[in-house]
């Protein structure tokens, strides 16, 4: 009975686990859909209007960002992109702006 009971409660918490990360997601999309930055500072890539709220996009560095998305060969993680910006002379917003 105690390895049954034991069996059901991790069969719950993972599914718990799974409603979670969905739940998650949604929230994700909703905030990027509404074009609302859910923090104060805005993001490479783009600026963000103090007044709205809202995000415009910075040309300059976007093309940078999709280009990095080609960077990233099947499902790697992106640490290798960092240094591959640092030897095109791309620096971040706290290092210097393009």
């Amino acid at each position: 009975m105690d390895r049954l009971i034991t069996s059901l409660e991790g069969y719950v918490g993972r599914k718990e686990r799974e409603y979670m990360v969905r739940r998650s997601i949604i929230g994700n999309v909703g905030v990027a859909k509404s074009a609302r930055l859910p923090c104060g500072e805005s993001l490479f890539g783009d600026d963000r209007d103090p007044v709205l709220k809202k995000r415009t996009i910075k040309e300059a560095e976007a093309a940078v960002v999709r280009d990095s998305y080609h960077w990233i060969p099947g499902g790697v993680a992106p640490p290798p992109i960092g240094p591959r910006l640092k030897e095109n002379g791309i620096r971040g917003r706290r290092s210097g702006v393009l």
